[in-house]
């Protein structure tokens, strides 16, 4: 293994774990983020207590939630890697999990207008949403489809005539076609008719592509994640009235 360019000495081993072919089109840094908590690691000094000193550290440095769950997810891939290769006996990382502040764990049930949107509000982005981003979000409502589900969503997996959506397949923010992460993600879920009716009604409008998408770009290709939030989602949120600020839309993005 190297680091900057050059090889590491023996014993030691570098934080760049993640596999070539992963990411096609992701940014060129290998690696888990580049948080200063383990650059290198050097295997004979680690012991039961590498995974929570670690949490610590990165806590202590101000890094968030989520980020202290990357690094140390780095660091057992790491000591993972170490393990079959004999260099170590055991990954003591391995047991250790990083649980939710207090704070974020009591915060009550969702509220109405607050922790998703209210009736009303989902009637208003129903109203304001026009051309092929209208079936999109009325899909997207009446199943709770993530978007990730909507833009790698196939025909194949859309019966119409029996009213149900098969979710098999997603795209990842790089517009990768791939199976859900979980496999609770494989479900069936029923239409309303309002559903039924909006995508049989698009399935005449849909652009036409290799891909056989049911929302696809103008291309008939993979809707990239970004002009989905720039050219419908932050537009029609401020046509209904629910922000004056565009800045301010990723507090709906939670909501919806």
């Amino acid at each position: 293994m190297t680091r900057g360019g050059q090889s590491a000495p023996p014993g030691w081993s570098t934080t760049s774990t993640r596999p070539e072919s992963a990411g096609k089109g992701r940014s060129k840094q290998k690696g888990p983020p580049r948080t200063g908590a383990f650059r290198a690691l050097h295997l004979a000094l680690v012991n039961d207590t590498a995974g929570l000193s670690t949490d610590a550290d990165l806590r202590a440095a101000g890094r968030s939630l989520q980020m202290c769950r990357k690094v140390l997810t780095n660091l057992k891939t790491t000591l993972s890697f170490a393990q079959g290769q004999g260099l170590v006996a055991q990954n003591v990382a391995l047991p250790v999990s990083i649980k939710n502040d207090d704070r974020q764990a009591s915060g009550g049930p969702l509220r109405t207008g607050t922790d998703f949107p209210t009736r009303s509000e989902l009637n208003a982005t129903i109203e304001n949403a026009a051309g092929r981003w209208r079936p999109l979000i009325i899909t997207a409502i009446f199943t709770g489809m993530r978007a990730s589900e909507l833009r790698g969503l196939p025909r194949r997996d859309v019966d119409i005539d029996g009213g149900v959506i098969h979710v098999r397949q997603r795209a990842d923010a790089w517009n990768n076609l791939g199976p859900p992460k979980s496999k609770a993600g494989k479900r069936n879920i029923p239409l309303a008719p309002i559903v039924v009716n909006a995508l049989r009604q698009w399935k005449h409008e849909c652009p036409k592509g290799e891909l056989d998408l049911v929302f696809p770009n103008g291309s008939g290709n993979v809707e990239s994640l970004t002009n989905l939030w720039k050219r419908f989602w932050i537009p029609v949120q401020l046509k209904c009235g629910l922000t004056a600020d565009a800045g301010k839309v990723t507090q709906m993005e939670r909501r919806l």
